[in-house]
């Protein structure tokens, strides 16, 4: 059996932000920063194109999670939980500078007619422990949900 070479591919850094819809500058844990993002939805899909900037290496692979939340309860009706680029590209690899633009799709099948919240954050996938966000106005978020200000609208 003739085994093939393990290719390992080299991120291709990039370093100046791309143009985006939603400029945002909010941080979280001083580490990672969400410069802005493009979104999308149809019928049964929603997606999220977030452009990360590296303030410093994280010092951790954090868990994203983005939920299409009940304003009321705060509770998600969707969600989806990865590592950027599909798990490719964890923050521990991210260089200080870099920008990091990811692609994220939402289900949104089954989720009841109305408006609801988009909400963003990163945790530790070993302790749950969320990173604390924090607008670009300097306002805090201790639970780690920054809400975009796009609203998800399910007619």
């Amino acid at each position: 059996t003739h085994e093939q070479p393990l290719v390992v591919e080299e991120q291709e850094r990039v370093w100046v932000l791309p143009p985006m819809e939603q400029e945002m500058g909010a941080t979280f844990g001083d580490m990672i920063e969400l410069a802005g993002y493009d979104l999308a939805q149809d019928d049964l899909q929603l997606q999220l194109t977030l452009h990360w900037q590296a303030l410093a290496v994280p010092d951790r692979h954090y868990m994203l999670f983005i939920h299409v939340a009940d304003p009321a309860t705060a509770q998600p009706v969707a969600q989806t939980d990865t590592m950027p680029r599909r798990f490719t590209y964890p923050t521990g690899m991210w260089a200080p500078g870099e920008i990091i633009s990811d692609q994220v799709g939402v289900s949104l099948e089954g989720i009841l007619p109305g408006t609801y919240d988009l909400v963003v954050g990163w945790y530790d996938p070993d302790t749950r422990i969320r990173l604390e966000a924090q607008d670009a106005a300097g306002n805090v978020f201790s639970d780690g949900r920054l809400i975009l200000p796009d609203r998800v609208i399910i007619p």
